[in-house]
């Protein structure tokens, strides 16, 4: 009886942990993506290198620190960017115009981008990066798709 009590209290333990991985998986759903259209470069020289967070720190080029970093060619002054397999929350992309390919955001000596700078919602910064909050865009399951305009000062 002891041994039928115990398998009995055992099947119900697996129903039990079953159902919260079922409940779990159910919750967290597909993976995201993020389509970026680039419009607005000057010209068709270098890439355009993308840098994706999902936190302040780091942000706007700090690429060690960002989530995912891409860089793409441009051609017809236009360049298409896609992050994939994201979990659904908040991300900012930030980008920038690299026509020298040297890997890294140039700037001028005053500190300012001397290459073209972009962020997802196009929000323009005030005498330094945008505002990090009001770059989030939400990402879902599916596919999200933005366009960003490169800016050069």
């Amino acid at each position: 009886m002891k041994t039928l009590l115990m398998l009995l209290l055992m099947a119900l333990s697996i129903s039990a942990y079953t159902q919260e991985l079922v409940a779990t998986s159910v919750s967290i759903g597909k993976p995201g993506e993020i389509h970026i259209r680039v419009g607005d470069l000057r010209n068709s020289m270098g890439h355009v290198v993308a840098l994706l967070f999902n936190k302040q720190q780091g942000y706007p080029d700090a690429s060690d620190l960002a989530l995912h970093k891409l860089s793409v060619t441009i051609q017809n002054k236009t360049a298409h960017l896609q992050f994939s397999n994201l979990l659904a929350g908040k991300y900012v992309v930030s980008l920038f115009h690299d026509e020298d390919n040297n890997g890294k955001l140039n700037r001028n000596g005053f500190g300012a981008p001397a290459e073209g700078v972009g962020v997802s919602n196009n929000i323009p910064g005030n005498f330094g990066p945008p505002d990090y909050k009001k770059c989030q865009i939400e990402v879902t399951h599916g596919k999200t798709e933005i366009a960003i305009a490169m800016k050069y000062f």
